[in-house]
């Protein structure tokens, strides 16, 4: 399978812009990216507090926009990164407030048939013990146990 990506930032916003290959033979997939490092208190374009309609309508809009180039194209879309907090950037988030962000997220994407890869895996699981992170599991579990 041959994985495209839109510019800046693998942005749904620029799926538009990609050249298909013609002879791709189904064998094509369109890979975006949002909240790749998570959702942020501050930034309008990530913005995350408590789960306002706001905040959850700037996660719809994204989908939609990729659920429509993929109607149009005919190619799948599937999201290659995003985080449930803000780990590059203070981890300012609590548990509680990644569990609800992650599930919102989780089940938006769900709902609109979109796979999606979660950013990072050693947020979660401790590969020199070989464990998952005790504080962690409630979200894990949102996460992966779904």
């Amino acid at each position: 399978i041959i994985m495209i990506s839109p510019r800046l930032r693998s942005d749904a916003a620029y799926l538009h812009e990609l050249e298909i290959p013609k002879d791709h033979n189904g064998y094509l997939m369109a890979e975006w990216y949002f909240y790749a490092a998570g959702p942020s208190k501050t930034n309008e374009k990530k913005l995350w507090t408590t789960g306002t309609a706001e905040e959850k309508q700037l996660i719809q809009d994204k989908i939609q926009l990729a659920l429509q180039w993929q109607a149009e194209t005919g190619i799948p879309v599937w999201v290659g990164a995003w985080m449930p907090g803000a780990y590059n950037d203070g981890d300012n988030y609590s548990i509680g407030e990644q569990c609800v962000f992650a599930a919102y997220m989780t089940e938006s994407l769900d709902e609109a048939g979109i796979p999606f890869a979660v950013n990072s895996d050693t947020k979660f699981y401790d590969r020199e013990q070989q464990m998952w992170y005790e504080e962690m599991l409630p979200l894990r579990n949102i996460l992966y146990g779904r």
